[in-house]
């Protein structure tokens, strides 16, 4: 299930060109503007040609600069919102798994487990998440929870 989970990276990489496509269409463009200037015979030509390409090209770099400074800022802004709703989640989670009932605290854990597998969590996150469950099984394994055997596997299936 984890695989066929689309990251937010990957779904805005799919949805947009990217940065190089950019600068490859504006670079062949300004040596497409040069080329045909080098071929000009007439200097007022050329220096007009030069001249246009300037106006035009001008214009388009800055709008792509201020484009990309735009969609930074949006991504960084989602990445941001994902993450104050992870950790508002793993907050609930992890008060769940301290409330002292067995239930809560197999919900808590479950939850964390969950949260663990989020898509979008870099390896800060995920260190967070693998010490809050290691902290919480230790506690359990120490508290001796009635019902639990060590020698019991766990099975996913009902």
């Amino acid at each position: 299930m984890a695989t066929e989970i689309e990251t937010l990276k990957q779904r805005v990489a799919r949805s947009r060109p990217s940065v190089g496509f950019f600068y490859s269409v504006f670079v062949t463009l300004t040596a497409a503007l040069f080329l045909a200037a080098l071929f000009l015979d007439d200097p007022a030509t050329r220096a007009a040609l030069l001249d246009l390409g300037a106006k035009v090209l001008g214009p388009i770099a800055a709008a792509c600069v201020a484009w990309l400074g735009v969609a930074h800022t949006v991504r960084n802004n989602r990445r941001q919102e994902v993450l104050k709703e992870w950790h508002a989640n793993v907050r609930w989670a992890a008060e769940l798994c301290l409330d002292g009932s067995e239930q809560r605290l197999l919900l808590g854990v479950g939850l964390l487990d969950a949260l663990d597998n989020h898509p979008d969590l870099e390896e800060p996150e995920q260190a967070f998440i693998d010490a809050a469950l290691d902290g919480i099984a230790e506690a359990y394994l120490e508290s001796g929870f009635v019902g639990y055997d060590e020698g019991q596997e766990r099975s996913d299936t009902p």
